[in-house]
């Protein structure tokens, strides 16, 4: 295994899909002039959408100059776009039981954005007996677990029984794996990890299934182009105490790749219709996530945060 040429085909599938990110911000302007609450939630999801991809650029001091620029002209757009938080912080207190403006506002603190009312509301929330019974499938559980952890919170009591209600946390049949069964997994270890920062918070018997398991699934959905599924399982590798570098897959997605940049979730049609404004946003952000996770594991400098 030829780990130099994985770096490389990983550091340009990420930098050829950030650079496309950067471009495509125009399209992700809110509106002005309306009501927060009129806001469409779809461009809400949209521009959150585009966060992990700078943040993980940021977090990684083995980024250039040139990705850590690109990287920060998107986090200051999507800051502003947020209005330094105050939407965020308007859209929490108008839905107190909603968890996605903590789990959007997590992903800007761990790189030095920080808004005290937020702040001081997350904890109040956070503290109520409403947080511990959030209707939630169990990985977002577990994303509502890693944000509160990005802003200093205590977990839950019931922590350490998350995982376990996860489909990873049964180590099903491997066969079993379905779409929605792979992103899920592959959010559960992202979580899990905090994307790479904390790699021995996976337990060991989900480790050991992931080494088995984890690289047929990946040949798999490549075999069938499901690209946005092969930049999550990519991704969600890297995470583990041993990652591997698979060559061949890299290849098979830089090959992939659209010449604009674009990561697309697979052929057209492949997963049927679908209503989202910006279909090719998440496999695009989610390239940027793998190749950056990717060069910083073969480097070996794991960061858990980036000091405000």
């Amino acid at each position: 295994m030829d780990t130099t040429t994985t770096v490389r085909l990983a550091h340009r599938v990420a930098g050829n899909a950030l650079t496309r990110l950067s471009e495509a911000r125009a399209d992700l302007v809110l509106p002005r002039g309306v009501p927060d609450e009129d806001i469409p939630p779809d461009a809400v999801h949209a521009l959150a959408a585009l966060i992990p991809a700078p943040a993980a650029v940021l977090r990684s001091p083995a980024t250039g100059p040139g990705a850590a620029r690109t990287a920060q002209e998107l986090m200051d757009f999507a800051w502003h776009e947020f209005r330094d938080g105050d939407l965020l912080h308007q859209l929490q207190r108008d839905t107190p039981a909603a968890t996605h403006p903590v789990e959007i506002y997590s992903q800007f603190a761990a790189v030095g954005y920080r808004h005290a009312g937020l702040d001081d509301l997350a904890a109040h929330l956070h503290g109520l007996r409403a947080a511990r019974v959030t209707e939630h499938a169990p990985h977002r559980r577990l994303a509502v677990l890693a944000a509160t952890r990005r802003l200093g919170l205590p977990d839950p009591p019931d922590a350490a029984e998350l995982t376990g209600r996860t489909w990873l946390g049964s180590t099903p049949e491997p066969w079993m794996l379905d779409r929605a069964g792979a992103r899920a997994l592959a959010r559960t270890v992202l979580h899990l990890t905090d994307r790479a920062a904390r790699p021995d918070e996976l337990p060991p018997r989900l480790r050991d299934y992931l080494e088995r398991w984890l690289p047929v699934w990946t040949e798999v959905f490549a075999d069938t182009e499901s690209w946005d599924l092969v930049a999550e399982l990519l991704a969600a590798g890297m995470c583990l105490p041993a990652p591997r570098f698979p060559q061949a897959t890299w290849q098979r997605l830089a090959d992939a790749q659209l010449p604009d940049g674009t990561v697309t979730t697979g052929p057209p049609g492949a997963t049927g219709p679908t209503t989202c404004p910006h279909p090719d946003l998440h496999p695009t952000t989610v390239a940027v996530v793998a190749g950056t996770l990717t060069v910083l594991r073969a480097l070996g400098t794991v960061t858990d945060r980036t000091p405000a």
